[in-house]
């Protein structure tokens, strides 16, 4: 809790564990439908078909749980939810060919209960590719999602409740291809921003080089977003 809003914690109050469980980087949060509490919501840091939740209000943490996922999934990768909370979707970063594919995973979530109804799982093209950032369109129509080995992003569309795998981008620029794709973030300005980094294993100069690339139109079919 806040120390009386000077932004200092209050040290009673410190180190509290939300989870007995380890978590994985998976982790976001959305508003509880009576607009005052928030839904943290995360992955376990294993590999499982468990998603791990929590309920935070002005007293503090009042629920602290596990949901199915409803299949096995990889620790690493990212979680998202649209802007009216509605839907929920999350990458499974594990990229090779075997038994659990890397995946994107849409959700219906209910914001009242906190419950999750599995709608459509998204197989990535090929298995040598790993979903990783991943962000809704501002009108929730779109999915955008990165791919960790290459400087790529996969325009997904929201059809009924089935995802539709419609465009690829191969972004280019100096030194481009030796980048591999980051998180995706939509903005308040209605873009999503797509980071892109060099692997540390980089024989390139400039190892730590980022670079932004932003897509103007989220909710446009195509190459005209």
């Amino acid at each position: 809790m806040l120390d009386m809003g000077l932004g200092g914690i209050e040290d009673s109050l410190r180190y509290r564990p939300v989870w007995d469980i380890p978590v994985a980087e998976h982790l976001n949060a959305v508003r509880h439908a009576n607009g005052r509490d928030w839904w943290i919501i995360g992955r376990t840091n294993a590999i499982s078909d468990e998603i791990v939740m929590a309920l935070l209000t002005p007293n503090g943490i009042e629920y602290s749980g596990t949901r199915e996922a409803g299949y096995m999934g990889h620790p690493w990768g990212s979680i998202v939810f649209s802007r009216n909370g509605q839907m929920m979707a999350f990458t499974n970063i594990k990229g090779v060919c075997v038994s659990s594919p890397s995946t994107l995973a849409l959700y219906h979530f209910d914001r009242c209960e906190g419950e999750l109804l599995l709608l459509d799982i998204l197989v990535t093209r090929t298995c040598a590719e790993s979903a990783y950032g991943v962000a809704f369109s501002p009108n929730g129509e779109k999915l955008y999602y990165s791919i960790a080995e290459k400087p790529m992003v996969y325009q997904v569309s929201l059809i009924g409740d089935q995802l539709v795998d419609t465009l690829i981008f191969a972004l280019s620029g100096p030194h481009l291809s030796n980048n591999l794709g980051g998180n995706l973030v939509l903005g308040k300005d209605d873009k999503i921003y797509v980071n892109y980094y060099r692997p540390f294993s980089s024989s390139e100069s400039d190892t730590l080089a980022q670079y932004l690339g932003i897509i103007t139109n989220p909710n446009t079919f195509g190459l005209d977003c």
